[in-house]
């Protein structure tokens, strides 16, 4: 655990001299940074007129640059001149601050982490744009020269910027390598800022405007500029061929999966590192435990490949540090595995999207390809390569989740931390319970942190006592001290004050809540406003990642409603979003992932800032309303009024799930409390099943669609129109998994709600709900062989469809299919082609009517050109999905079947039965794994029968006969026919 240091952001103020350079090359102590600034600003001033020397004099004109402070100053003149000049230098100036302080890192890290060098650089700059600051309010009533030199300027100061920036990245592209080999770069660049920041500030004789805006000056700074691309020449080459190699690496480990062909063989594993958290640089102590687990984990030349496979786990009490040693652990030893895969492992969703970003590294085209199927492929690749990998289930704390996802393999590295001690250790064997500090190692560690000398190790082990040596105590602790909250003398006093009647000092060591929630209580007393609001926010998101966007893009309402006062625009302004983040960062209640832009609370401070937002329940509902609000504007809304599928929008659905679950779960445990929400909610959850629905997930989604029906209807005045599309798509699930029943009722009370809604003026008669409504009654129907209603109800839909373009909505399409595929079933063949041939040529690229008519061809014994027909369907399909998705199956099978009994192709047809039974088998609903695939089964053995391969025949007819037994109990036999295994099937599958 450490706390994290912040170099540049927090040291403007700490300017040395100029010509300082030896604190880059050895490290000196830290002198008076109140000297230093007085120092600077001195040389600083001799070189103004004194006239200007005066204004920077005054304390209250030396405040830190911001782009806000900039607005406040010129926006008496903002009407007069908002198409002028000055607009565009406050768009400039945030990247170029973003550059320098980037800078002013990387020579705080090359200065061992001392600010001073730091504050150096960015103290000349921060110089630059206080005397900008003046030049602005100067010349925003001149025009002419003064302007465009301002222009000229900031021109340049964007151009220097980023080349400041590349030695951050370098250190992010190369984490193993030390800072030093680029310290000579560093040098010459920090020294060629300074010269910039001289020869703007430079005067001769004159006043400032004149003297700044020299005839020489643009000659200066281009000299300037380009020295500085000179020195950043190799930094910027290193970046440039690092990037060029990861691009490589990836191209050359894409493949193309192509419908029918063996799975490739792969010779070698890709280099792949998926670690959600930067390494802590300040990590302390723990010797033992990582000697422990090199020794039980890391992989042995001599390793065979019967040894068993290396595993161990973390447990212990959260902020016990499992977290920072399996990290610690990971980063130590990164050159000894060739995949190091990290898993955030306390829901499901998390670790199926791990294995999705591992299975795209490994070569799996993204689709919609279900996660077990994603699971068998990530193992399967694992488990045929004798690379070393290092799998880590991060917080497993129910142990069951990740059993499924443990490889079945010999070789590899399996590390989990987990609260949990008795169940990871029935289940991974090894492993090591993590206790507290003792007093000592508290003491050690609050000193690392807070680097003070041994004359206050007295006061250090008392604070390591009151906290029981407990390392998350501690750091928040040491993170209130530092900040500036309080001096180390007086932390004690003012933790006792606080809870005098509830002294940490007489809570035993497992009784960790109070301390913890009493250091929280310091932080949060030294909150700003907005990071107050955040931190409150934060508690009702999944606590592991959350992305920066959902603040960024949330805020932005999609729409105005009524009666909606919730006003976050601040968040889309990126200075004023991280100050906020910033002021949580600083008190340690946050942790932030700049690489992946997402941000983490630890889930003990999330329960106990809940538990605290309770005691005041009108704070509690209006932080409910603002992550209530981000996440329905973050969340898209799928069209499926108007479209039928929308794989376009999955990602951003998918970065709410876990969020949408978490926020639902906090509404049951108070559901009086947020009353007034129910609809908002219900509707938010609806949204997340569609994502699950579309991506064929049918259980979860049947249970989310459920769950979002159960918070509207608890409304007092439930919402008809969501409730009305909560069962309209129920219904096309239950459709779609051949559930008739179910569906016909779940669409008949679709169009109950549908028709209040209409009464009510929600909607208006030409709305698309009603026919989309009417053709899934129609098709829930039509599988019932309940063919007259279901014509009615199919006529009747086309109806009130009118004359709404194909382009502006799908759903005349949709009808017109479904209405073609009703009349081939009814017989009436001729009319059936019509019509579905008519609805190709106003959307050619319509699989489902490619389907429906090669079946109606085939039945007319136009045996080719049914075939052609499933097999442009099968294409178009392949294209939108991938060719592992449940409607590819049903095509693969079509074929097959078509080949086989039609045109006696045997051969040719067992190649795409083989594939249909492989692509059923990677579903996750029933439907496919075993209704679908007994069918696909059997029709194989027939193939094989039929190429007189008795044996393969006879194991295939009993894979299929077991199958039957789980659809209708009854166990198969000779006597089966086709139709015993076609009556389970949805009707277009039949």
């Amino acid at each position: 655990m450490s706390q994290s240091n912040e170099p540049g952001l927090l040291v403007h103020h700490r300017v040395a001299r100029w010509s300082t350079l030896s604190l880059i090359e050895t490290r000196t102590s830290q002198p008076d940074t109140d000297d230093l600034w007085a120092r600077a600003l001195q040389e600083a001033l001799v070189k103004l007129p004194p006239k200007d020397a005066e204004w920077l004099s005054n304390e209250e004109n030396r405040k830190a640059f911001t782009s806000t402070q900039i607005v406040e100053a010129i926006r008496p003149y903002h009407k007069k001149y908002s198409k002028r000049l000055t607009q565009r230098f406050l768009a400039w100036i945030d990247p170029i601050v973003s550059h320098i302080r980037s800078f002013a890192g990387a020579i705080s890290t090359l200065t061992n982490a001392d600010p001073t060098g730091a504050g150096v650089v960015w103290g000349c700059i921060q110089l630059v744009l206080i005397v900008s600051r003046v030049i602005i309010q100067r010349t925003l009533n001149v025009a002419g020269k003064s302007q465009q030199d301002l222009h000229h300027i900031v021109t340049v100061l964007s151009d220097l910027s980023p080349q400041l920036a590349l030695f951050t990245t370098w250190h992010r592209l190369f984490p193993e390598k030390p800072f030093a080999e680029v310290s000579n770069a560093i040098k010459d660049t920090y020294v060629e800022v300074i010269a910039f920041s001289t020869s703007v500030l430079t005067r001769d004789e004159g006043n400032l405007l004149r003297t700044i805006f020299a005839p020489t000056l643009e000659q200066k700074l281009q000299a300037h500029q380009a020295l500085l691309r000179r020195y950043t020449s190799r930094v910027r080459a290193e970046v440039d061929t690092a990037h060029m190699q990861s691009v490589k690496s990836q191209l050359e480990t894409i493949y193309s999966l192509i419908d029918g062909s063996p799975t490739p063989r792969y010779t070698e594993l890709p280099p792949i590192r998926i670690i959600p958290h930067l390494r802590n640089d300040g990590f302390f102590g723990r010797q033992k435990i990582l000697d422990q687990m090199g020794g039980k984990l890391l992989p042995s030349s001599t390793q065979h490949v019967s040894r068993k496979q290396n595993r161990f786990a973390l447990s212990g009490l959260g902020g016990s540090g499992k977290t920072q040693i399996a990290l610690e652990f990971t980063y130590r030893h990164l050159d000894k595995y060739r995949v190091v895969i990290w898993l955030l492992a306390d829901n499901i969703d998390k670790i199926n999207q791990s294995f999705e970003e591992t299975a795209e590294l490994l070569g799996l085209r993204k689709g919609t390809q279900s996660a077990s199927q994603i699971r068998a492929f990530v193992m399967q690749r694992l488990s045929t390569s004798n690379e070393p990998y290092l799998l880590c289930f991060d917080n497993a704390d129910d142990i069951s989740l990740i059993s499924d996802w443990l490889p079945r393999d010999n070789k590899g590295t399996i590390l989990v931390t987990s609260r949990d001690s008795v169940g990871t250790r029935e289940v991974i064997g090894e492993g090591e319970t993590v206790l507290e500090f003792s007093i000592a190692e508290g003491s050690d560690f609050l000193a690392s942190i807070l680097q003070v000398g041994t004359t206050e190790k007295p006061m250090l082990e008392q604070i390591s006592t009151a906290f029981h040596g407990y390392p998350l105590a501690l750091a928040q602790a040491a993170a209130f001290i530092r900040s500036g909250g309080c001096p180390l003398g007086r932390f004690l006093d003012i933790f006792q004050n606080e809870h005098h009647h509830n002294a940490i000092a007489s809570l035993p060591v497992k009784d960790y809540h109070a301390t913890l929630f009493t250091v929280w209580n310091l932080s949060f007393q030294s909150l700003s406003p907005q990071s107050q609001q955040i931190l409150e926010i934060l508690v009702y998101f999944d606590p592991d990642s959350v992305p920066v966007e959902l603040f960024e893009r949330g805020c932005v309402p999609k729409k105005v409603e009524e009666g909606v006062s919730i006003d976050l625009s601040y968040l889309a302004n990126p200075v004023e979003l991280w100050a906020a983040f910033k002021g949580l960062r600083s008190q340690s209640l946050i942790k932030t992932n700049t690489e992946l832009q997402t941000i983490s609370i630890h889930r003990f401070l999330q329960d106990q800032t809940f538990k605290r937002l309770c005691s005041d329940p009108s704070r509690r509902r209006k932080a409910f309303e603002e992550s209530l609000f981000l996440l329905s504007n973050h969340q898209p809304e799928f069209p499926n009024i108007t479209q039928h599928w929308s794989p376009d929008l999955f990602k951003d659905s998918e970065a709410c799930l876990s969020h949408i679950s978490m926020l639902a779960q906090r509404f049951w445990e108070f559901p009086e409390a947020f009353a007034g929400l129910e609809n908002k909610l219900g509707r938010l959850i609806f949204e997340g099943a569609c994502y699950k629905f579309e991506r064929f997930h049918h259980s979860i989604a049947s249970d989310t669609f459920a769950l979002a029906r159960k918070v509207i209807s608890k409304a007092s005045t439930p919402d008809e129109l969501f409730l009305s599309d909560c069962y309209r798509m129920e219904g096309r699930m239950f459709n779609e998994s051949g559930q008739a029943t179910s569906g016909a009722e779940s669409n008949r009370q679709a169009r109950h709600y549908a028709l209040l809604a209409i009464q009510k003026g929600y909607i208006g008669h030409d709305d698309q709900r009603m026919p989309r409504i009417l053709t899934g009654l129609g098709n829930s129907l039509s599988q019932l062989n309940m063919f007259d209603e279901a014509l009615d109800y199919q006529l009747e839909a086309k109806r009130l469809c009118g004359d709404v373009p194909p382009d502006q909505s799908d759903a005349i399409t949709i009808i017109q299919l479904n209405l073609g595929f009703l009349l081939y079933r009814r017989g009436d063949l001729e009319t059936a082609e019509k019509i579905l041939r008519a609805t190709l040529d106003a959307n050619p690229r319509t699989p489902p009517a490619m389907y429906a008519l090669g079946n109606t061809l085939l039945a007319r014994g136009l045996v080719e050109e049914a075939i052609a027909a499933h097999l442009n369907g099968l294409e178009i399909y392949i294209e939108m999905f991938g060719d592992e998705h449940a409607l590819v199956g049903r095509c693969v099978y079509k074929v097959g079947e078509i080949l086989l009994l039609h045109k006696k192709d045997a051969k040719t047809a067992r190649i795409y039965l083989h594939k249909a039974t492989k692509i059923y088998l990677k579903q996750e609903s029933p439907y496919y794994t075993v209704k679908a695939n007994a069918r696909a089964t059997r029709m194989l053995a027939k193939a094989f029968d039929m190429e007189g391969r008795g044996e393969e025949a006879k194991r295939y007819y009993e894979q299929a006969w077991n199958l039957r037994e789980n659809i209708d109990g009854t166990h198969g036999s000779v006597a089966d026919t086709d139709e015993d295994y076609s009556a389970a099937m949805f009707y277009w599958d039949k």
